[in-house]
């Protein structure tokens, strides 16, 4: 097998990305079993290769089994079962954790043997309408469990219970699933509330044998009927079969009346003294709001009116860590608006902080301007934000006039076969969505422009795409820290790393950016 034909990246993007060691922190982790037949690749040789669909750089693998260097960049299990007899067996994510829930589900509740089903003289039907009814009955909780599961987690109505096709898709898998499974709202939302107490329980259980400090994230959502909701969660390592694994639980969504400080201390205090751990207590993690410093602060009197006091003492400067996303995010905004704009938060409002990254500001002292505000004061926030870029100034409009109308939005869809993601300022990562898609679809939206005389004054010229084509090369990077950086995949030490890695883009780049 010959080395197989690859794409070509952008010179640009390959500069920035691939010659430097340190970008690897960025490579997703190699858990597929399938890298277990591969070698690492010689220093002279390649290690990745720019994707143009995916628009990012993709690992190659190396076939450990081939005497030549073969060079695999298409389906590598599909090579070591027709050259090398090999068969690996690569477990999808979503049914490793549906099999994994479902063996949880298990240790919950046990399956009963059904070996009372085969009585003497019972016809083959009477059997099988045993086996289904004696197995509804057995587990009857377990399935009860994983129905309330699949109502949350999917967001369902509860009166989907009382649906007749609902009712019908249970009764195909069991014909008799109407006789034992609720079939009122009431009965889901009091499943609800005991699945959520016995839930509790077993976080309060995995909490006792936490081996580090809880580390908590907290951070204000706005529900869809407008109510404010102040999510904690809690981050810790525990021992299981004497190996630390880290664990992240939810630990409360309690409602609050604003975003003052005050009252999220007010809303976290019950949380931490329900599952025993303000004698424990790490880092908190949130945004760049002035709120969470007044958390902090709320939190570091709390522990110093305690008469056991955490050891060492828990100081609000020192435990106060800023959210490597949010972080990321106003980075990003603050190059869009291409304007420096310092102000502080009002801590009944929501303004944003932005950090100013000009290209001057680099080029004088390689590095960002930085705010020193003395604790309580605050300064008025501008009342006018400063203008985008020009060309996403056009694009926003162009993307706003086909959303404002049935008929313009069908258009677009014939032609670029699909919409254009609008940028939402509260979305990460939304413009980058927006301009990958524009700049592939660049033909159907200079079509769509040209068939609107209105739109003339935003009309994308080849110089506009292609500064739409650099901001796009300049975005990526950061895209790719945000989910990096996100869920499970974050810490201390690898966000340090990110953040090095984006100053160096940064640097690079700022100063090849034409406007």
């Amino acid at each position: 097998m010959g080395r197989k034909k690859k794409s070509a990246p952008p010179p640009a993007q390959i500069d920035r990305v691939n010659p430097d060691p340190s970008i690897e922190i960025l490579n997703p982790t190699r858990s597929s079993a399938l890298w277990n037949e591969t070698r690492e690749p010689e220093t002279h040789e390649e290690k990745a290769y720019w994707d143009p669909k995916k628009e990012k750089l993709v690992a190659l693998r190396y076939c450990k089994y081939c005497t030549q260097q073969v060079i695999v960049t298409t389906n590598f299990g599909n090579h070591l079962r027709s050259q090398h007899q090999r068969v690996v067996t690569v477990e999808s994510r979503i049914h490793k954790e549906s099999k994994e829930r479902s063996q949880d589900l298990n240790d919950i509740f046990g399956i009963e043997d059904l070996n009372e089903v085969f009585e003497p003289g019972r016809t083959k039907a009477e059997i099988v309408e045993r086996i289904f009814e004696v197995y509804l009955k057995q587990n009857k909780e377990k399935i009860r469990r994983a129905l309330t599961e699949f109502i949350v987690q999917t967001r369902q109505s509860f009166n989907v219970v009382e649906s007749p096709v609902f009712g019908t898709l249970l009764n195909c898998f069991n014909p008799r699933a109407s006789d034992h499974l609720p079939t009122s709202h009431n009965t889901i939302s009091k499943d609800i509330m005991a699945t959520f107490e016995d839930q509790k329980s077993h976080v309060r259980k995995a909490l006792s044998k936490a081996y580090t400090r809880v580390h908590l994230g907290a951070d204000i959502w706005t529900s869809p009927n407008r109510r404010l909701a102040l999510g904690v969660t809690g981050t810790f390592v525990r021992i299981e079969q004497e190996r630390p694994v880290r664990t992240r639980f939810l630990l409360g969504l309690k409602n609050v009346k604003g975003h003052a400080g005050i009252q999220q201390f007010h809303a976290a205090k019950p949380v931490l003294q329900e599952f025993s751990i303000t004698q424990r207590l790490g880092a908190l993690v949130g945004d760049n709001s002035g709120t969470n410093d007044t958390l902090c602060r709320a939190l570091e009197d709390l522990f110093q009116g305690l008469h056991t006091s955490i050891s060492p003492p828990w100081r609000a400067r020192e435990m106060r860590i800023r959210c490597l996303g949010h972080i990321i995010n106003l980075i990003v905004k603050s190059f869009l608006l291409n304007k420096e704009i310092l102000s502080e938060e009002d801590e009944e409002k929501q303004d944003e902080i932005f950090v100013n990254l000009t290209i001057e500001s680099f080029i004088e002292d390689g590095s960002s301007n930085v705010v020193n505000q003395e604790r309580g004061k605050k300064k008025k926030a501008p009342k006018k934000v400063e203008k985008l870029i020009e060309v996403l100034e056009k694009l926003h409009a162009i993307i706003a006039h086909y959303l404002h109308s049935a008929n313009r939005a069908e258009e677009m869809r014939e032609l670029a076969g699909r919409g254009i993601p609008v940028d939402v300022i509260t979305r990460w990562n939304s413009w980058f969505q927006s301009i990958l898609v524009a700049c592939k679809k660049q033909e159907a939206i200079t079509k769509y422009t040209l068939n609107h005389p209105e739109l003339q004054q935003h009309f994308l010229t080849d110089g506009n795409w292609e500064e739409l084509r650099t901001i796009r090369d300049f975005l990526v990077i950061f895209h790719e820290a945000t989910l990096r950086a996100e869920g499970k995949n974050g810490s201390v030490g690898h966000h340090l790393v990110i953040l090095n890695v984006l100053s160096d883009c940064i640097n690079e780049q700022m100063v090849s950016i034409p406007f």
